[in-house]
């Protein structure tokens, strides 16, 4: 709202507002701590103090300054938003030459979260070859995320040597793919998800892949004119990230179709 809009231009047209609400989210501080922190005179920042005061955004509690939970929300959305915008200008060329439609808004607005993250590539003649730093990651994981939206045979591989190491998988992936590696690989598939060690989902019109372990995690995407980009992923090993894919599979998961074994076996006899 407009009021809302008022206190943010009140807040960035300031240096010292910004810096006090940045510092005092930190936790309280006395306007001596205040004065070294912001290299300041007591008589620069006593006024801006005030200003924040009388907009409810800060209060004086003894000799320290503490900040309210309105002005926790508005200088978390303002620095949240200086990082998002960090972040897609880190990353330009990835953004703005894919598809970001398969993105649901939550996480465009929370792109921040991507920031301690780079772009792996991979040459044309090894598209279908699973990329080093993925294998070593998947390999020593507990449990396997994913998306798939294209059929990587390499990536079965994977999946059995990883279900026969007793890990947990759970993978969404179109129907035709779901019902060509039960017909492939029926025995496995279905053992697997009837020990609910393996858990299938199918989706139509998938438009990205992901990958999500406990400890690492990448998205590729299609661009912008519908071709899949098999060469480039955008991964990370931080923990906000991959709290990032968390939500993101989540969201897919909720909104696909989970694959029983009464499924499995429907799709091996339509061989």
């Amino acid at each position: 709202n407009l009021k809302h809009l008022d206190l943010i231009r009140m807040i960035i047209d300031s240096e010292k507002r910004f810096l006090i609400l940045s510092f005092l989210n930190e936790r309280p501080h006395t306007l001596r701590e205040l004065r070294e922190k912001t290299n300041s005179s007591s008589q620069v920042l006593i006024p801006q103090l005030n200003k924040l005061s009388e907009k409810n955004l800060i209060f004086r509690k003894d000799r320290e300054y503490v900040i309210t939970e309105d002005g926790r929300i508005l200088i978390s959305s303002i620095v949240n938003s200086v990082e998002n915008l960090q972040t897609f200008d880190e990353f330009y060329e990835f953004w703005t030459t894919h598809d970001l439609s398969p993105i649901p808004n939550f996480l465009l607005k929370r792109i921040w979260e991507l920031k301690n993250s780079k772009i792996l590539g991979l040459p044309p003649t090894n598209f279908f070859q699973p990329r080093r730093e993925f294998i070593e990651n998947v390999l020593n994981t507990q449990k396997f995320y994913g998306i798939s939206c294209v059929y990587h045979p390499k990536y079965s591989e994977l999946c059995i040597e990883l279900l026969n190491k007793g890990r947990e998988i759970k993978l969404i992936l179109p129907e035709g793919i779901v019902a060509r590696i039960s017909k492939e690989y029926y025995e496995v598939v279905y053992e697997g998800i009837s020990s609910s060690l393996l858990e299938l989902y199918a989706r139509h019109n998938l438009k990205l892949s992901c990958v999500l372990t406990d400890r690492y995690f990448s998205i590729s995407l299609f661009y912008k004119n519908g071709e899949y980009d098999h060469s480039k992923a955008l991964v990370s090993i931080d923990s906000t990230a991959i709290f990032w894919g968390e939500n993101l599979l989540s969201y897919y998961f909720r909104n696909s179709i989970k694959v029983t074994p009464k499924m499995i076996k429907k799709y091996a006899k339509d061989r």
